[in-house]
């Protein structure tokens, strides 16, 4: 089974390759075709036509993007969120939307995890409840208002091979630590995808690889021990006063 998964791998990174080296050759012909017909390639010879110098002028000074029309679309955006009138609910009832319940749980390390947005991009989470693990690829973190989004994954139990280029005309075949497989199903933090009782793993370096698998070559390790070497910074409240432990109003990261 592991040597047809390496011949399979092997000959489709063959292929991957041929295509390539084909694409920069028709690339190649085609910048050298240009050169002969004169055409430059200099950044200072790059530039909008006067047509569409023309059109974005009208643009910028229209109405549209008058100051005041920016002002009040600040002031719409900043009110608060309605509950939808009785046809859309009507509406996404038939989609099979649930309606919104009580409050979602909110772990205490959720406002830190939204601070270290760029870091969790890369980083997939297990969730170790009693009738099993849980796997889940981060994909948005938000900081205000407070939000993130989980995509839905599955352990894969083989080993999936990939070549390297150096590795190409024979040597030893690396392989990944940990596989998952996509199941393109997205999870929320406040549909209560997390839970009090629940502990949280963190496996960083999660990147993609072929036949639609995430996978990572690091090893799991608690979330508090993250929180040590990504310590929480806490921000001055807006409103003059000291900010709470428990409400993790954290300040952008460095």
């Amino acid at each position: 089974m592991a040597d047809q998964l390496r011949d399979r791998s092997a000959a489709q990174t063959r292929a991957d390759i041929q295509r390539h080296v084909q694409s920069l050759q028709h690339l190649t012909a085609e910048v050298k075709a240009d050169q002969a017909r004169g055409k430059s390639f200099r950044m200072s010879d790059c530039g909008l036509s006067a047509a569409l110098v023309v059109e974005f002028s009208d643009l910028y000074n229209s109405d549209v993007w008058s100051g005041e029309h920016v002002r009040r679309l600040r002031l719409a955006s900043a009110l608060p969120v309605e509950e939808p009138d009785a046809a859309t609910l009507a509406t996404l009832k038939s989609f099979g939307v649930a309606d919104r319940g009580p409050e979602a749980f909110k772990p205490h390390w959720l406002g830190w995890m939204t601070q270290q947005r760029e870091f969790f991009r890369r980083c997939m989470l297990k969730l170790k409840r009693a009738e099993g693990d849980e796997f889940y690829k981060v994909t948005i973190c938000q900081q205000s208002p407070q939000f993130v989004a989980l995509l839905d994954v599955a352990w894969v139990d083989v080993v999936d091979r990939e070549l390297s280029p150096a590795d190409f005309w024979g040597g030893d075949v690396p392989t990944w630590e940990h596989s998952f497989r996509n199941l393109w199903t997205m999870r929320f933090s406040d549909d209560g995808v997390f839970a009090a009782d629940c502990e949280v793993e963190v496996l960083t370096d999660v990147t993609y690889c072929g036949g639609g698998l995430l996978c990572s070559d690091s090893a799991w390790q608690p979330i508090a021990a993250l929180m040590a070497d990504l310590p929480i910074r806490l921000a001055e409240r807006r409103d003059g006063g000291s900010p709470a432990d428990s409400s993790l109003d954290v300040g952008p990261g460095p």
